[in-house]
């Protein structure tokens, strides 16, 4: 179980602005160029984050908060950490604290999916991946957050049609596809199997 965790994690960090997965998992998009860095607290939450200590993360990201209240980055971090911890109103709190200041931020809109997603609200999930969407058409790991909410569905064509779109946009898709439980039904699938080769 804590072996999927981190997979989601490292996929959740991942999620938005980058095509590889990124030291850091709120790397600046696009839109978000012009805010400025966020505290170090919230780095040192971050690679917390990513080590899988959730414990320390969220002391840092809230430090990161303290140090600079109106910074989304720490909230949306700590939202994110909250909902890995099953802490759902805490994160909900968080995740729209970080809506309020970064309205439509893809990083934040992508930490709100898989809020929704690891309740298994995947209609809630599906609808703040495609927020993403909207601003990065690419993001290779929200395409593949659509891809596993057809394949739970058991929604093949579409499942696949997403993972193939998620893969051109970056290759390492296909070794969490692989990993993944949300495949498991597909690995004699012709396509699938041609696809994560």
């Amino acid at each position: 179980m804590s072996y999927l965790l981190v997979i989601l994690l490292c996929l959740c960090l991942s999620g938005c602005g980058q095509d590889a997965p990124p030291p850091a998992p709120t790397a600046a998009t696009n839109a978000e160029q012009t805010v400025p860095q966020p505290p170090t607290a919230w780095r040192e939450g971050v690679t917390s984050m990513q080590a899988g200590d959730y414990a320390a993360a969220e002391t840092q990201f809230t430090e990161a908060i303290k140090a600079a209240p109106q910074d989304y980055h720490a909230y949306a971090d700590r939202g994110l950490v909250r909902a890995l911890d099953e802490r759902y109103e805490e994160a909900r709190s968080d995740l729209t604290r970080a809506s309020d200041l970064a309205p439509g931020m893809p990083t934040v809109e992508y930490n709100w999916a898989m809020y929704y997603k690891l309740q298994g609200q995947l209609d809630g999930a599906f609808a703040h991946f495609q927020n993403v969407l909207k601003k990065e058409p690419k993001n290779a790991w929200t395409l593949y957050g659509i891809a596993t909410i057809y394949a739970d569905r058991g929604e093949t064509d579409p499942a696949l049609d997403y993972l193939e779109r998620a893969i051109a946009a970056n290759p390492a898709v296909a070794d969490a596809a692989r990993a993944q439980d949300h495949f498991r039904s597909f690995h004699e699938n012709a396509r699938f199997q041609k696809l994560v080769q």
